[in-house]
């Protein structure tokens, strides 16, 4: 590639972290930002070449992550294809199905990762395996949860000016915290039904949804339960899994998997003390690298699981409109 450099779009909280961990594994960076009062204090702050034009900066590049709010993310994410740019793009991949269907054409010819860290977890990554080994009606349903109070999201960040407190903009619970859908999706294969509940139960100032609870229903029969949240007191993830013989529990905040039945409790899976969740932005990051040096490497988190995900969201929204079960549609 003529180019060397890695351009990141976007430089809120996401933005900087990537920004950062390219630095980190030897990648050139620069970036591009849409707030061109701010370019000044981002150069002096990270130490890159800013760009305030977005057509010089992906004229200027080798690839593109692209971290801004939600809404934003396809119409950068079309430009940068049309130049043939191999892109990563942060979940979820868009609020609407608006130019789907371009983005899909486009990315069918070029490298395209989607920002699903914790498929990069080496302890769910034991799980999974030991989960596809099981057939799927000797598998019960799940049970995950993921909260933590917004004010306590980003440092020195006013929360009502977040993308993640505004609907329009793609925020709320549903679909920042979208992780688990996708995890849910990773491991029990598509989603046939879903039936969501998006309520604003807390005292944040928000036009999105704060407390959020989804059941899915997936085509192999497997069901589970899923709650997200904006609003509790303290950093809450847990993953769980009922089989037949064994119940799977995993912590996100410790990285532990434990398996549990009516005779005994192990640990199958620890991360070590220095382990924390940047490590998986790096894993990702370090992964998607790779892949532009080897085309044939198969995603780590396709375009088209970021639109199964998508049409789940989508789905939760209509279901929640409606107070009934929905079926998602896979209309890609």
């Amino acid at each position: 590639m003529k180019n060397q450099n890695v351009l990141v779009c976007g430089a809120g909280s996401i933005g900087k972290r990537h920004i950062k961990n390219l630095k980190f594994i030897g990648e050139n960076v620069i970036a591009w930002r849409s707030r061109s009062n701010l370019i000044g204090k981002l150069k002096k702050e990270l130490r890159i070449k800013v760009f305030e034009n977005l057509d010089k900066a992906l004229k200027s590049s080798k690839a593109v992550v692209i971290a801004t709010s939600t809404d934003n993310h396809l119409s950068i994410a079309l430009k940068a294809l049309k130049l043939g740019k191999p892109i990563f793009i942060e979940k979820p991949i868009s609020n609407n199905y608006s130019n789907i269907k371009k983005f899909i054409k486009l990315g069918k010819k070029n490298i395209v990762e989607v920002g699903h860290q914790l498929r990069m977890h080496p302890s769910l990554i034991i799980l999974k395996k030991k989960l596809d080994k099981l057939p799927s009606k000797s598998i019960m349903g799940y049970r995950f949860v993921m909260g933590q109070n917004l004010k306590q999201w980003r440092n020195n960040t006013d929360y009502k000016k977040s993308y993640s407190s505004k609907y329009l903009k793609g925020g709320g619970a549903l679909f920042d915290l979208v992780h688990q859908i996708d995890l849910a999706i990773w491991l029990f294969g598509p989603v046939e039904n879903v039936f969501a509940n998006l309520a604003n139960r807390g005292k944040l100032k928000i036009s999105a949804d704060d407390f959020t609870n989804l059941v899915l229903i997936h085509k192999n029969g497997i069901n589970g339960q899923i709650q997200l949240d904006m609003v509790s007191p303290c950093y809450r993830g847990e993953n769980e899994i009922v089989t037949n013989e064994n119940i799977f529990y995993f912590n996100i905040k410790n990285g532990t998997l434990i398996k549990k039945n009516k005779n005994k409790e192990k640990i199958i899976s620890k991360v070590s003390k220095k382990f924390n969740r940047n490590h998986l932005f790096i894993s990702h990051m370090k992964y998607f690298v790779k892949r532009l040096k080897n085309y044939s490497l198969d995603p780590a988190c396709s375009i088209f699981d970021g639109i199964a995900s998508l049409n789940v969201l989508m789905a939760a929204r209509q279901s929640n409109k409606k107070k009934k079960l929905i079926k998602v549609e896979n209309k890609f």
